[in-house]
């Protein structure tokens, strides 16, 4: 019995939930160059695998931990796309073949999951209240969508971290649109983008699902991020958390929610308007979940640590 970690060299929080396992760990790093010994044989009688000569049939819960894979620029044309696709392919294989084991969470159930537009058919089919939105490659939707809803948000509708030609990684965040700001939607065409109604905010909320605990924290922004629509850029001392209770019925509508997805953790994202409204914003099934604890004192890790024990 033991427990298989799929993440990434740098995971810093992963100690924060292992150290209350009680049984053997094995860490695979998909990023680590050279890639781990990873390897799927039939011998003639049955199947092997094995990670660096490790049984991997005697793994009883699998933690997933990777929301996107990140890398430096590549040469056009270089084989190193096709080196990186095979090593991505040996782990993706593994996620089929781990079937009997507790998984958090499936990869496939993740990737589902990840339809920011399908999560908010399922939130808005679950009685959450929602941002009128539009998802488009239109510059004319865009444009009447700015002019029938005023003030509104702007987000890429892929998660992606860019690396500059100084090999500097950029983010980028939600922005605001104003209804008179010059903009140029003519590159919708080839970059999508997600708009969103501007909710005027008291804070915005990170609620961590894991199994049917829910635990949520407040974020207000102050300094030089007062009134700004993305927290996550803030610098330390410009942001403060607070532990809250989501009102009873929207928790458990988290729970159904991460439920219907077949999901058993899941970073979700709120914000408390100033009509008194909580709005649904997205969902993130491997999302961030360490500065929850940290920030409101939930024993997050401990409940993590049961559903994979």
């Amino acid at each position: 019995m033991c427990l298989l970690v799929i993440t990434l060299t740098n995971d810093r929080t992963l100690q924060e939930v292992t150290k209350y396992i009680d049984k053997p760990v094995v860490r695979l790093n998909i990023d680590d160059i050279p890639f781990p010994k990873l390897s799927y044989e039939w011998n003639g009688n049955k199947f092997r695998h094995s990670l660096d000569n490790f049984d991997l049939d005697s793994v009883t819960s699998v933690w997933f931990r990777i929301a996107n894979l990140f890398y430096t620029k590549e040469k056009a044309g270089s084989y190193e796309m096709l080196n990186r696709a095979c090593r991505e392919e040996m782990v993706f294989q593994l996620y089929g073949l781990l079937e009997k084991a507790r998984w958090v969470s499936d990869p496939y159930r993740i990737k589902r999951a990840d339809n920011k537009q399908l999560q908010l058919e399922t939130a808005r089919c679950l009685g959450m209240t929602i941002p009128r939105t539009l998802v488009t490659s239109s510059p004319e939707e865009a444009v009447r969508f700015r002019s029938d809803v005023g003030k509104i948000v702007v987000k890429p509708v892929a998660k992606q971290v860019l690396i500059n030609d100084e090999g500097k990684l950029l983010a980028i965040f939600t922005n605001r649109i104003g209804l008179e700001d010059p903009v140029d939607f003519s590159l919708l065409p080839i970059s999508p983008a997600i708009f969103q109604e501007e909710i005027e905010r008291v804070f915005d909320i990170r609620t961590i699902v894991v199994g049917d605990r829910v635990f949520s924290i407040s974020i207000t922004q102050v300094g030089r991020k007062t009134n700004d629509v993305d927290y996550r850029d803030g610098r330390k001392g410009e942001l403060i958390y607070n532990r809250i209770n989501l009102p009873t019925e929207l928790e458990s509508k988290c729970v159904a929610f991460v439920r219907d997805f077949g999901l058993k953790f899941s970073a979700m994202d709120f914000i408390l308007g100033t009509d008194g409204i909580y709005y649904f914003l997205e969902n993130n099934p491997t999302g961030s979940w360490i500065f929850v604890q940290n920030g409101g004192g939930h024993p997050i890790a401990q409940e993590i640590a049961k559903l994979l024990s």
